[in-house]
C-alpha cells in the first residue's frame, strides 16, 4: 500500500507537467436510468445525445426482456424506439445504420430499431449456418468479420465443417472470395490493431491445422501471425 500512496502524487505531478487536465471524477446526477434488470453488455452514443443499449433489460412494466433499446440523454426511456429489437450483443456503428450482435449472428438495423433488410439474416444465405456466436468486426464498407463457431457448407471452395472466422459482405451474405478460418474450437474475442493485424482469444489451440494458443494475434486475411 506504501508504494501505491507514494506513486498517487508522483502521478499526478507529471500530469501536471505535461499538461494534462486533472478532472475530478464526480458523479453526473443529471444522468439517471430506471432500468431494473439484467444488464447493459453494449453502449452507442448517437448524434442526437441519446444512447442505443444493448443487453437484456426490462424497464418498470416490462413483461420481456428488451434485447436493444434507447435511453435520451438524461437516461430516461425513449418510448418511442420499439420493444422487439434482436441483439444483446456488441453494438457498432456504420453510416447512419448500426451493427448488434446476437447469440449466433449479426444483425443491421437503421436508428429508429427497425431492421435493416439490405443485409439478411445470415442463416438465409448459401452455405452458411450458424452455430455459437462470438465478436465480430466492421470494415469501412460495412463487410463483416465473425468469429465464434460456424458450419459452412461451402463445397465449391472446400470450406466445410465447423469454421471460427468467417467474412461476409455489406449485404450479409457469405463472401465466397475469402479465405475462412478453422480452430480447435472457437475464438471468441478478437480486436483490430493499428497495423491491421487482429489478436483475439479461444478455443485456438490449433489454427487452420497449426499449433497455436489460447491467444493468437493473425494476418488480416485470418492467416495464423
Amino acid at each position: 500500500m506504501r508504494i501505491l500512496f507514494g506513486m498517487i502524487p508522483f502521478m499526478a505531478a507529471a500530469a501536471a507537467m505535461k499538461g494534462y487536465a486533472q478532472q475530478p471524477f464526480d458523479l453526473d446526477t443529471s444522468f439517471s436510468t430506471n432500468i431494473s434488470v439484467w444488464y447493459v453488455s453494449s453502449i452507442l452514443p448517437q448524434d442526437d445525445g441519446k444512447v442505443l443499449l444493448s443487453g437484456r433489460i426490462k424497464f418498470p412494466g416490462d413483461t420481456d426482456f428488451r434485447f436493444v433499446t434507447r435511453i435520451n440523454s438524461d437516461g430516461t426511456q425513449d418510448n418511442t424506439f420499439p420493444a422487439a429489437v434482436p441483439g444483446g450483443g456488441k453494438l457498432a456503428s456504420w453510416t447512419s445504420r448500426v451493427y448488434v450482435g446476437t447469440t449466433q449472428t449479426v444483425r443491421r438495423l437503421w436508428p429508429d430499431g427497425s431492421i435493416d433488410t439490405d443485409f439478411i439474416g445470415m442463416n438465409l444465405g448459401p452455405y452458411f449456418s450458424s452455430s455459437q456466436g462470438g465478436d465480430y468486426h466492421v470494415y469501412p464498407d460495412g463487410r463483416i468479420l465473425m468469429s465464434g463457431s460456424h458450419i459452412l457448407t461451402d463445397s465449391i471452395r472446400g470450406y466445410m465443417g465447423y469454421h471460427c472466422l468467417v467474412w461476409f459482405s455489406n449485404t450479409g451474405y457469405l463472401d465466397t472470395t475469402a479465405h475462412h478460418r478453422t480452430c480447435a474450437g472457437s475464438l471468441d474475442f478478437f480486436t483490430e490493431l493499428p497495423n491491421g493485424k487482429f489478436i483475439g482469444s479461444g478455443s485456438t489451440g490449433i489454427w487452420d491445422g497449426q499449433a497455436a494458443s489460447n491467444i493468437i494475434r493473425f494476418h488480416a486475411d485470418g492467416a495464423l501471425d
